[in-house]
């Protein structure tokens, strides 16, 4: 594989979509982006190499490769009350997990919490193979830390809503701490608006 200089590979992943960009360190361009659909139902394995063996982008070798898992299997967990021993009991109420997950986390040391999630193992152990080291997170990590410091001076609670096809997330922070993180399933704008409505009432803001 050729070699790039100051270029840095993200990947994002989910159990529906493969996307990737590539990322100049020096401009803080975007180079290059692309998205994928991911068949639930075919080899992953198949058509990660598929995908790899079309896009050239994929072929050449990074000094930094970031892997961002997208899924709502996490929650977060503040630092006075995380046991590094205990991460799977963090996800059985807001999740099903079983025995035989793998659990790891995030830290958001600037915040003091951590980031409790499953990881899609299929697509790592893909990655181990391509890249070999290669560094992994959570994608809701990367969206609380923007959120977060971009509400550090906001005395009043700031709710930000990060919306995506079939889902949205619901952040709501106050002076750069987080009050709230949930991931919603929607299909109409009347489901989305409903969850929005029902958070502001359980949280009694000002709708």
């Amino acid at each position: 594989m050729s070699s790039t200089n100051y270029n840095k590979l993200i990947i994002q992943v989910s159990l529906q979509n493969f996307s990737f960009c590539v990322k100049n360190q020096l401009s803080n361009e975007i180079l290059h982006f692309k998205s994928l659909p991911i068949n639930t139902l075919a080899s992953l394995e198949n058509q990660l190499e598929t995908i790899f063996n079309q896009h050239e982008l994929l072929q050449v070798s990074y000094e930094d490769v970031l892997v961002l898992h997208d899924n709502s299997l996490n929650t977060f967990i503040p630092e006075a009350f995380f046991n590094e021993h205990a991460l799977g009991s963090y996800l059985q109420y807001n999740t099903k997990v079983f025995a035989a997950d793998f659990f790891t986390y995030d830290d958001l040391e600037a915040h003091e919490m951590k980031n409790v999630f499953v990881p899609y193992v299929a697509y790592n152990n893909f990655f181990i193979d391509h890249f070999g080291a290669f560094t992994y997170k959570h994608i809701h990590t990367n969206l609380d830390e923007f959120v977060l410091e971009e509400t550090k001076k906001n005395e009043k609670e700031v709710v930000y809503v990060h919306l995506d096809l079939d889902h949205f997330d619901v952040i709501v922070c106050k002076n750069g701490t987080l009050q709230f993180f949930n991931s919603f399933e929607f299909q109409t704008p009347e489901d989305f608006i409903y969850y929005i409505l029902f958070v502001f009432e359980q949280l009694k803001l000002d709708v």
